[in-house]
């Protein structure tokens, strides 16, 4: 959804975009939220950590905030067999 909704965007709105999800990627860098990958996916590394950052981001503010203050919010909202790598938003 929110790639398709990004197609629509001008080229200004674009760029404030990506500063802001450069910031919220920043702001997810937390050994809180390595460790809830960790135990999600049984391993860290780099690229996936990155890619785990932007599915958290695109779960939405709610779930991203939440989960910031307590990773163990992500409990409820990942099952097994999820694919928590979003690439695509970058």
């Amino acid at each position: 959804l929110i790639v398709n909704k990004l197609v629509e965007y001008t080229p200004e709105q674009i760029i404030e975009f990506e500063k802001i999800f450069r910031q919220y990627v920043i702001e997810a860098d937390d050994f809180k939220v390595m460790a809830a990958e960790k135990i999600i996916e049984g391993w860290v590394t780099d690229d996936p950590y990155l890619y785990f950052r932007c599915w958290l981001i695109g779960q939405g503010e709610k779930t991203f905030k939440e989960t910031l203050k307590s990773p163990e919010y992500l409990a409820d909202k990942v099952y097994q067999g999820i694919d928590t790598q979003f690439e695509e938003l970058m």
